[in-house]
């Protein structure tokens, strides 16, 4: 009898020593990001095997090697921009936001133009970005497009797109807040979901630092290409249809080789990259067709490492071996 209580003290020791080091283990891995790597990867994987048809309102007007070939190299004079803009009105969409930065006075005609194209057309969105050096210890500047510009736009959005440690876009922020502003993401705009009180109360920072909010993981639609997409040179030209235009959230980008932004994506092949314009064309199919993810975060992310654990080390103590393989079995699925 006292060798059978000895033997079942030293189990229950042992289990319980397992226990904890595998608890402060998998704690660990989970503070100091040891896993980020293996779920990044596994996000790939998802991203890669669920392909889907992107949302059909969604339209890019592409500002492409092509339109530059026929109209003249990037940058366009401003007049050029209205001209593509006014073209646009005729088609009468139900939005555009301009994924091009107006922050530098142009030709004062051209910029005249360009700015009630803005304001007389359908309701038009245009960016703002972030300078994180800031100036006179300011922290970060908030760099908008000019009044002539800003006063007739239907909003302003922040553009901002931040790869992950490997380089691989996999996620955005919806708005980003300094405590006392809020700044929504330019394709909330067009998917009707900016908040209005997305303005927080105002703190007493002296001096304020910029903070990403509302994290979502991109659902991407397929690999490069998979939106509907004309080029800036047709529209001009008027060799598209109106009904092609009619009703769409359209978003305008430059797409030209070596020119706006292009990024690694969990979508690409053969270290394809991806346009920024059509990143964010990724992100509005996410929100319009509520795939929307929020990455793991605080205490969420230590109760889902840790649940699995006990569960295993409970039917380790609890079950007879011959179940214990199945409980294992359907923690592997379950967790996947």
């Amino acid at each position: 009898m006292k060798n059978g209580k000895r033997s079942f003290d030293r189990l229950a020791a042992e289990w319980w020593l397992v226990l904890l080091l595998a608890t402060a283990l998998v704690v660990c891995s989970v503070a100091t990001n040891l896993s980020q790597r293996i779920d990044m990867l596994f996000y790939d994987l998802v991203q890669r095997h669920s392909s889907h048809a992107p949302q059909p309102q969604i339209l890019l007007v592409s500002i492409d090697d092509h339109s530059l070939a026929e109209l003249g190299p990037w940058p366009w004079p401003r007049a050029r921009e209205a001209l593509l803009l006014e073209a646009l009105a005729k088609g009468k969409p139900r939005a555009v936001a301009l994924d091009l930065l107006l922050v530098d006075p142009g030709d004062p005609l051209g910029d005249n133009r360009l700015a009630k194209a803005i304001a007389g057309g359908p309701p038009t969105y245009l960016p703002m970005y972030f300078d994180v050096s800031g100036q006179q210890g300011t922290g970060f500047d908030v760099v908008k497009p000019l009044p002539i510009f800003a006063e007739g736009a239907a909003g302003l959005g922040q553009v901002s797109l931040t790869p992950d440690t490997d380089g691989i876009v996999r996620r955005a922020y919806l708005s980003y807040s300094d405590g006392q502003r809020s700044w929504p993401h330019l394709v909330t705009w067009l998917a009707g979901t900016v908040r209005s009180n997305s303005i927080p109360t105002a703190t007493n920072k002296t001096t304020p630092s910029l903070e990403a909010r509302d994290p979502v993981m991109i659902a991407y639609a397929g690999s490069r290409g998979s939106f509907a997409t004309i080029q800036a040179v047709s529209v001009i030209r008027g060799e598209v249809p109106t009904a092609a235009i009619a009703g769409r959230l359209v978003l305008v980008g430059v797409t030209a080789t070596g020119l706006g932004d292009n990024y690694s994506t969990p979508v690409g092949s053969d270290r394809t990259l991806m346009p920024g314009l059509e990143i964010q064309a990724n992100l509005l199919d996410t929100i319009l067709s509520k795939r929307l993810a929020t990455p793991a975060e605080g205490a969420f992310l230590y109760v889902f490492a840790l649940a699995p654990l006990l569960a295993m080390m409970l039917s380790l103590r609890r079950m007879p071996p011959r179940w214990t393989i199945w409980a294992l079995v359907g923690l592997i699925v379950t967790v996947l």
